[in-house]
């Protein structure tokens, strides 16, 4: 797991990409796993610089401190990737920001940018790419693989040898069964029973879960 940056007063200091919601729960987050929240960054809309949200002050992604941390919300911006992507024009750095209530195995790998919320547990082998979103409650089983900007939302439950593609949602209270593959930007509804390979960009609902038109 790659170390977080230390700011000049000897505390960890951090922005959160977004001013929703989403935004002020994962700051929440961050202040409970010893961060310093140093602002919410507004990428979209100039009028909510220098307001407040949550307590939040809310700050342009241009006064930011060369080689700011952050890690970019769920939510309002419904694509994390394209956030981040402006994010880094504007010199943010990736952080990664594991919350004390989760638990995650010594054998797992976190990459930077990844989001691990409280009482989410990683298990042995996984591998959480760049900007995942881990939420709450959610259960990683062992040798799990999910690829950079996936989300797997609050009580999903994974099972062992899972792959997750980049961009795909998995959505709350799922359950992906073994050895199963979810394709690149894929959907897996709420409370979803996955047992067979879903392909790239397909949505898929029901148990056991079928593909479905939005």
């Amino acid at each position: 797991m790659e170390d977080t940056g230390l700011s000049r007063t000897g505390g960890r200091e951090l922005f959160v990409v977004g001013a929703g919601f989403s935004a002020v729960e994962l700051a929440g987050w961050a202040g409970e796993s010893g961060w310093n929240v140093a602002g919410l960054v507004e990428l979209l809309d100039p009028a909510r610089i220098g307001t407040s949200v949550g307590g939040y002050e809310v700050v342009d992604a241009a006064t930011l401190p060369e080689g700011a941390y952050a890690v970019s919300a769920d939510g309002r911006y419904h694509d994390r990737r394209e956030a981040w992507t402006l994010a880094e024009r504007r010199r943010c750095r990736g952080a990664t920001l594991v919350h004390p209530g989760a638990h995650v195995a010594a054998s797992a790998t976190i990459a930077p940018g990844a989001i691990v919320g409280p009482l989410a547990v990683i298990g042995a082998w996984a591998e959480i790419g760049e900007h995942v979103l881990v939420s709450r409650g959610v259960l990683i089983g062992h040798n799990v693989t999910i690829q950079p900007f996936a989300r797997v939302r609050p009580g999903a439950n994974l099972a062992g040898h899972v792959e997750v593609g980049a961009d795909a949602t998995i959505a709350m209270g799922a359950v992906v069964t073994d050895h199963v593959s979810i394709g690149e930007r894929a959907l897996v509804a709420a409370g979803a029973v996955v047992v067979r390979d879903v392909p790239a960009t397909t949505r898929v609902q029901g148990v056991p879960a079928r593909p479905f038109e939005a």
